[in-house]
């Protein structure tokens, strides 16, 4: 079939929220032919159960991707991608929905009419997981502006969270290796991502509202956002890697030469941060600041970057505390 749009559904124990975002696309009221690919990575809830029902009633338009073993996020995501058939690609998080029922045709409609953009974004209310809207709908890693280009990503910053995005199918044929995908980090792929369509196009804002995403922090949440920089042990030093593997990516792929020394300096300030309240070692911050270049000016820019880290880290504990 000739399909105009392939919305990748990535799921991991989204029982209790997958209905309510097979349900928001479904209900999308669209003049073309659309498909659905879900890709589950091993839940060890209903998930799965809730998946067979949803295809044994939508033959026609799901397709699954069911993993009995755990084989990452970036995996899961870069299987349905490489298998996704339409000329767009929009996606949609298990525990995220849509709230309108034009948003397909809303975003495919102005890519159609504007082959100058890679994608497109909107807005959208970030919710908690009774989906009630939060009072901060700020989203640090999110900035949104007519014209999004690659000078804005500076390593992190998104253009919108992924649920809001419709690309164009750059893996149908595809001009460059993709694999830095999963390659990059085995969890997180919606920067590298980000950065391989910027490298190929820049992303245009649509002021609407079509969606929400759904931002649950607790000990018990499977949001990838939920997980704060020092729960983890290694988290600083593996997003420190994912710059330096997305710097060298480019180059190597592109022949482009990019540096993500602010936001390298930034995480150096935060692994100061953590040796002080004992969450990581000398040795991180040490190996850190040798990959700044130069170093000195990470050395220089950390009382700035440490104040600012300083005051995020205790803000997300809060609200961690609050939300138990």
């Amino acid at each position: 079939m000739d399909y105009m749009v392939s919305v990748i559904v990535p799921t991991y124990n989204h029982e209790k929220y997958i209905r309510k975002a097979l349900d928001s696309i479904l209900m999308q009221e669209v003049p073309f032919l659309y498909e659905i690919l879900i890709g589950d990575d091993a839940s060890c809830d209903e998930t799965q159960d809730i998946l067979h029902e949803y295809q044994e009633r939508y033959p026609d338009k799901i397709r699954l991707f069911l993993h009995k073993e755990n084989i990452g996020a970036t995996r899961n995501s870069y299987e349905l991608l490489t298998n996704a058939k339409g000329r767009y690609l929009a996606t949609l998080e298990g525990d995220d929905y849509w709230t309108d029922i034009h948003k397909l045709q809303i975003q495919v409609s102005f890519l159609e009419k504007h082959p100058e953009y890679i994608g497109c974004t909107h807005k959208f209310t970030i919710v908690d997981e009774n989906d009630r809207p939060l009072k901060n709908q700020k989203l640090s890693w999110v900035k949104q502006k007519t014209v999004f280009v690659l000078q804005d990503f500076d390593g992190i910053i998104m253009p919108g969270q992924p649920s809001t995005f419709v690309r164009r199918n750059i893996f149908l044929n595809p001009k460059y290796d993709y694999s830095i995908c999963y390659r990059a980090h085995p969890m997180i792929a919606d920067r590298t991502l980000m950065l391989i369509f910027l490298l190929q196009g820049n992303f245009y804002f649509i002021n609407r509202c079509m969606g929400c995403y759904r931002k649950v922090v607790n000990h018990k949440s499977n949001n990838i956002t939920s997980k704060q920089y020092l729960n983890n042990k290694n988290a600083i030093y593996e997003d420190f890697k994912i710059l330096c593997k997305l710097e060298d990516y480019v180059f190597n792929k592109f022949n482009i030469y990019i540096c993500f020394n602010t936001k390298k300096n930034y995480f150096f300030a935060y692994s100061v941060l953590g040796v002080l309240l004992g969450k990581n070692d000398i040795y991180t911050m040490v190996k850190i600041l040798h990959n700044c270049s130069p170093s000195y000016k990470a050395i220089l820019s950390c009382p700035r970057n440490f104040a600012k880290v300083f005051i995020e880290h205790f803000k997300s504990k809060l609200f961690i505390e609050r939300s138990h």
